[in-house]
């Protein structure tokens, strides 16, 4: 939906409502802010200079390894930079610099005058009707001559230098200073120079300087391999470029590759660059106005130098269209000179797009870089996965361990979809491929649920089927929680392992929910009067209902003061003007909660638990005009007959032709983790699997995390980053008992819980 159509259909609309009166409906609308990224901060675009070294902000100089040929990226990881780069990764800092290194970076700098003797303070003594003169304190100089791609690494030199000083005429009665003069006895100098300098070094696991683009698995449709880079109208931190026109375009995202050594290469050597793109997915779709292009650097002009476009479509598309390949070589010289044979090239995408927001997708996946390749190099010797594993519920997403009450929850087909990117030997001779799948429970008792070894034909895209109501045996008797956790992975010999395995835990816990975490729309409800959404939920058992949490995110304009009000029904009479329905709990007036957390669920705790059977409602009321903007999740439907809408006077099935789940989950009995109040935010607790553990730890996160294990005297024992879906071995530590503490990218704690280790 674009938003110029958007805004004259508004018009169009207000018109006939002056007549008829505003109309009441819910709608699902493209998210103009991202919650997984909301308050990150912002980076400004980097300028390159030369070779390995980055400006930043005027004075952070990044330093960035060189890589060679091949350069291959599926996104399979996150490879982007990381969003606690600064400080994280600052090594150095470097007071005053000056010297050749500073102009020659652009680095920012300012002029002072500076005499190159001891130079003094004046004051007047009243008591003694004298001047006394105390020496200034010297300031050291650091000294960088260089012009090349080695500056600031070493200390060149440093110059000794004085503030300026000025002869005075004081007031001898009470010694303040009545006259000032700059003395000029002493030679003076003027210097250029930069106050600070802070030197920081990119992570050797990325493979791109920057990270306007977002990493993610739920965006794309049918990807060559799990995961993608999403082009799109947002900056770093989630928020519009521009938030001030609905209208402007302009240029909003990059994607910069680090340095590559192509030093020595010629066009002889047929260097082409590949890549996989898509517009739109399961987002916005970008219009004639949108663009992707691809831009090499040149040595030789010292500018990016377009070398690929394509824009978007003139009618919004009936279908998302599949990812399509491109082949660019890389040329030696055209005209105007160009030169982008040499150590330290870089190449970029970049988007035009509406910077009002979360418009206007491209999603890019699978780039490659390499030599001695063609212009019919397009296929791929990989078989990937290309989404993470689904839930085994059948009517949740997620649920409570009191709930689950054997095989009728589970689902009766769970599809693994694999890529064969090697579409030629796909189409014509589809090889057998081995695969293992691995389902255990890891708590309250470990045991093997479900394994198989078994091969398929992987032809261009492939489905492994499994059935977990008819092939998966596990209870949760009277558990407080169950950990399921499920590996499965391709035994397969191809260019590019990482996207061979997934891992998935299945949390059973305290939660009840239809979504899967991730929002790629907005819903809500618009119109004049009073409004209410209700989301129906049945309970296999009686259950205590002690909070709820909802995913808050934005469209066209922030709502941060929608007020409206929470309520749970435990029933509802459609189509009856005369019907009233009596909420057995409603809240005080909210407001929109944005939370800076991995899931961006603000929760909230009931003040009285509820004891509730059978079926219910959650839901909200308001009679703000405004949407409220509730994250709409595509990627699972579990939601979408269960949602409910009271408007212009009546109860009825929501009438949205979008199909997805409300992101709103229940909460019950002895929920553990934080709660959210008006005015105070608190992270939510993330569970670390099994425990108690017999060697191996996995993390059920959507980002990078630190995880730090302590003995119970305090000592660190074990520190590492864990990437999604990594398994941690922790076999050398002594069996016992340990403390975990998992930090986010921000350096914030997001989790502390005990860890029993049993070999």
């Amino acid at each position: 939906m674009k938003k110029v159509a958007y805004k004259i259909a508004c018009l169009w609309v207000f018109s006939l409502f002056i007549i008829v009166g505003f109309a009441q409906t819910d709608n699902v609308l493209p998210l103009q802010y991202n919650a997984k990224l909301f308050h990150e901060n912002k980076l400004s675009v980097a300028q390159w200079h030369h070779r390995n070294l980055q400006v930043e902000n005027g004075n952070v100089i990044i330093i960035s390894d060189t890589l060679s040929l091949p350069f291959i990226d599926d996104f399979s990881r996150n490879t982007l930079r990381k969003r606690n780069f600064f400080p994280n990764n600052n090594f150095d800092t470097i007071f005053y610099a000056y010297g050749a290194c500073d102009s020659f970076l652009n680095i920012t700098t300012t002029q002072g005058r500076y005499h190159l003797v001891q130079t003094w303070d004046y004051s007047f003594d009243v008591l003694n009707q004298e001047v006394d003169s105390t020496p200034k304190s010297p300031i050291i100089f650091n000294f960088f001559p260089n012009t090349n791609s080695n500056c600031f690494d070493q200390l060149q030199g440093t110059l000794t230098v004085w503030p300026e000083f000025y002869h005075y005429r004081f007031d001898s009665s009470n010694g303040n200073i009545v006259g000032q003069t700059l003395d000029t006895t002493y030679a003076d100098t003027i210097l250029t120079y930069a106050a600070e300098v802070i030197k920081a070094r990119l992570d050797s696991n990325t493979n791109w300087v920057d990270n306007n683009a977002y990493w993610n698995t739920t965006y794309p449709v049918f990807p060559p391999s799990i995961g993608v880079a999403t082009l799109d109208g947002l900056n770093q931190f989630g928020l519009p470029y521009n938030k001030t026109s609905p209208t402007t375009v302009g240029i909003a995202d990059y994607l910069t590759s680090k340095p590559i050594n192509l030093g020595g290469l010629s066009v002889a050597d047929s260097v082409y660059l590949s890549f996989y793109y898509q517009s739109q997915g399961l987002g916005d779709w970008p219009n004639r106005r949108d663009s992707l292009s691809l831009e090499f650097y040149n040595s030789y002009t010292s500018k990016w130098d377009v070398v690929w476009n394509t824009g978007g479509d003139t009618v919004a598309p009936s279908s998302v269209a599949p990812f399509k390949q491109v082949l660019v070589l890389v040329p030696q010289t055209v005209l105007p000179i160009q030169n982008y044979f040499y150590n330290g090239f870089q190449f970029r995408f970049k988007n035009y797009a509406s910077l009002a927001g979360n418009n206007d997708h491209w999603h890019i996946d699978y780039v490659r870089l390499n030599k001695n390749r063609n212009f019919t190099d397009t296929t791929i010797s990989d078989i990937a996965f290309v989404y993470d594993v689904p839930s085994v519920l059948k009517n949740f997403d997620e649920m409570p361990a009191k709930q689950y009450t054997g095989a009728n929850d589970l689902t009766d087909s769970l599809l693994l979809y694999v890529r064969n990117n090697n579409f030629d030997q796909a189409t014509n001779n589809p090889p057998a491929t081995p695969y293992n799948i691995d389902v255990n429970l890891l708590y309250p008792a470990p045991s093997v649920v479900f394994t198989t070894n078994n091969v398929f034909n992987a032809e261009p895209l492939k489905s492994i089927l499994l059935n977990p109501r008819a092939n998966y045996t596990f209870t949760g008797s009277s558990a407080d929680s169950i950990s399921l956790f499920t590996e499965a992975s391709l035994a397969v010999s191809n260019v590019n392992q990482q996207n061979d395995s997934l891992f998935h835990a299945q949390r059973f816990d305290k939660t009840l929910s239809y979504d899967d975490g991730s929002a790629e729309r907005a819903y809500g409800l618009e119109g004049l009067g009073l409004k209410k959404f209700a989301y129906e939920f049945n309970l296999n058992v009686p259950d205590t209902l002690v909070g709820f949490q909802i995913h808050y995110t934005n469209i066209d304009v922030r709502v941060e003061d929608l007020v409206h009000t929470f309520n749970v029904w435990t029933s509802l009479k459609l189509n009856d003007v005369a019907y009233v329905d009596t909420p057995l709990y409603t809240s005080s007036n909210k407001k929109p909660l944005y939370i800076d957390s991995v899931n961006g669920f603000a929760t909230y705790r009931l003040d009285t638990p509820l004891l509730l059977t059978g079926k219910y409602y959650l839901g909200w009321s308001q009679t703000d005009t405004r949407n409220l903007q509730v994250g709409y999740d595509l990627n699972t439907t579990k939601g979408r007959n269960h949602m409910y809408i009271f408007t212009n006077g009546t109860w009825k099935a929501s009438s949205s032709p979008t199909n997805g789940s409300v992101m709103m989950r229940c909460i019950f009995n002895e929920y553990k983790g934080n709660y959210t109040s008006l005015k105070h935010l608190e992270k939510q607790a993330i569970t670390v699997y099994p425990n108690p553990s017999a060697g191996l730890l996995y993390v059920d996160a959507e980002e990078t995390l630190q995880l730090s294990i302590f003995n119970l005297a305090g000592q660190l024992m074990l520190q590492e980053v864990i990437q999604p879906r990594q398994a941690l071995d922790i076999a050398k530590l002594d069996n016992g008992a340990y403390f975990i503490k998992l930090t986010d990218d921000k350096g914030t704690a997001n989790a502390t819980q005990k860890l029993m280790l049993v070999k």
